[in-house]
């Protein structure tokens, strides 16, 4: 398993895979409005930066939450580890 840290230029594109199992009904719907919730925190000062805001395409299925983006602008791996605080025993990443 891959973690990204950051922008990474040469890859066209990225995804993951979060088995619900693992999440809250809370931690599902801030994956699903990353984007918002990370504006509303720009807005209030945090020193925390997730790079640029380009919005990951996210999937929900009866079992998974699903992401992926051609850009990896957005560091969504920081995102669900320091926001949505999501176990990473449960997120499989792919890059392509």
């Amino acid at each position: 398993m891959k973690k990204r840290t950051g922008f990474v230029s040469n890859s066209s594109s990225s995804s993951f895979i979060i088995f619900k199992e693992g999440l809250g009904e809370q931690q599902i719907e801030m994956i699903k409005d990353h984007v918002v919730i990370i504006n509303s925190l720009y807005e209030q000062g945090t020193q925390l930066n997730f790079g640029s805001l380009d919005e990951w395409d996210i999937r929900e299925t009866d079992l998974t939450i699903e992401g992926f983006t051609i850009m990896n602008n957005f560091d969504m791996y920081k995102f669900l580890e320091v926001i949505a605080k999501v176990d990473s025993k449960y997120i499989r990443w792919v890059d392509y």
